[in-house]
């Protein structure tokens, strides 16, 4: 595996650029890519609540967004719950 991504710069799609841990440069990665690599990171197989967890962190993230409700962040993590650690 890569070194963890510490930092993010994001540019808008399709770009990125990524600061890694213990690498002396940053790197310019598609973005698309840059999801699948931390999705590959952030998964929670052995985590108990894992749903209760990532719902937080989501509700966190999209906290600036006004149009995103309960019901789309739920429906997004059920959907990743399912695909990812069922």
């Amino acid at each position: 595996m890569k070194n963890r991504i510490i930092e993010i710069v994001e540019l808008g799609e399709p770009q990125s650029i990524i600061h890694r841990e213990n690498e002396p440069i940053s790197e310019l990665i598609k973005t698309i890519d840059l999801v699948e690599e931390l999705n590959k990171q952030l998964l929670l197989h052995n985590v108990s609540q894992q749903r209760e967890l990532l719902v937080a962190f989501a509700e966190w993230i999209l906290s600036s967004e006004e149009d995103i409700t309960s019901e789309m962040i739920n429906k997004d993590v059920n959907t990743f719950l399912a695909t990812n650690c069922g």
